[in-house]
């Protein structure tokens, strides 16, 4: 075990061992990494996404298969996706250089009437362009190989008392 830059790691040398550990015993070795820029300081340490396994973690994924987890729970929402899937197509054709932001469209349509009972305009929405920003600025807060100073030296690792300097 050894520590690098505030970052616990083991070092496993076995390839059975490291098996063992991460698929035997996964729920006990396997969890996100935090990402205190995007969670602690952005705001997204409540999400499903950045949520570590754990309780919360269960709760999420409890309320999630009750929702879409059964063909029962899924069947409910075929008139809503066709329906999106032919506005989606009648987009495309009118502006067939906008594919990604006529899928992006009916995504946002299917999910927002799905989980707020929400109906999109076809012109401009507020809803979902706030939706798209959210997202955007996610995506940029946690997209994969960016490096933010604070996620791999988080202030906790330095003592109270140069925390006036850092900050």
């Amino acid at each position: 075990h050894i520590s690098a830059l505030g970052q616990p790691l083991i070092i496993v040398n076995d390839v059975k061992i490291a098996t063992d550990l991460l698929d035997k015993k996964s729920a006990l070795y396997s969890d996100r990494p935090t990402l205190p820029m995007a969670g602690e300081l952005v705001g997204w340490d409540t999400t499903l996404v950045l949520q570590h396994y754990g309780d919360r973690f269960k709760e999420y994924r409890r309320y999630i298969h009750r929702f879409l987890g059964t063909r029962a729970g899924l069947e409910r929402y075929h008139d809503l996706i066709e329906r999106e899937a032919r506005t989606m197509i009648r987009r495309i054709i009118a502006a067939p250089n906008d594919v990604n932001e006529c899928i992006r469209k009916a995504a946002g349509g299917i999910i927002l009437k799905m989980t707020y009972g929400y109906d999109t305009r076809e012109e401009k929405d507020s809803i979902v362009e706030l939706v798209n920003q959210a997202t955007t600025e996610f995506g940029d807060v946690t997209e994969a190989g960016k490096i933010w100073m604070v996620d791999i030296m988080p202030l906790r690792m330095f003592p109270i008392s140069r925390c006036a300097i850092i900050c």
